[in-house]
């Protein structure tokens, strides 16, 4: 930073990082603690420390002891399963994988049929099953 600060900039510095130039980037601390021998800058410090020591001695309280149990009370709450509703509910998600597992089953063997017929099929009465043509004949 330049030799240079302004007073706006030495306001805008002590707003954001308060009223202890220590805490200041250290490119500016040098020419701030000149400009804080001014009565501009003492006031603007003597602003900044109060804002600083309001902000340490806040402290936040505590919730009372039934706020817990006033956001329980006002929570939507889900409907109960009785057990048979479940276990026919987790029956149908057991069907499903079953059905989705077997349909799976299904598409593999038939591509894999279908991609390992022999190569000379087609032009030779041989199948996989061996020879369809009858040889006596």
């Amino acid at each position: 930073m330049t030799d240079r600060l302004t007073l706006q900039r030495f306001a805008d510095l002590a707003q954001a990082y308060g009223g202890v130039i220590e805490r200041w980037p250290a490119s500016d601390q040098v020419v701030a603690r000149d400009m804080a021998q001014t009565a501009e800058g003492a006031a603007i410090l003597a602003d900044a420390l109060t804002l600083d020591h309001a902000l340490d001695a806040w402290r936040v309280p505590l919730p009372d002891a039934q706020l817990a149990q006033r956001i329980a009370a006002s929570a939507p709450h889900a409907p109960k399963l009785r057990p048979a509703k479940l276990r026919v509910r987790i029956g149908l998600w057991w069907s499903g994988i079953g059905a989705a597992a077997a349909l799976a089953g299904a598409v593999a063997g038939f591509a894999t049929v279908t991609l390992a017929t022999p190569h000379d099929a087609a032009v030779s009465a041989d199948t996989s099953f061996g020879d369809l043509a009858d040889k006596d004949s």
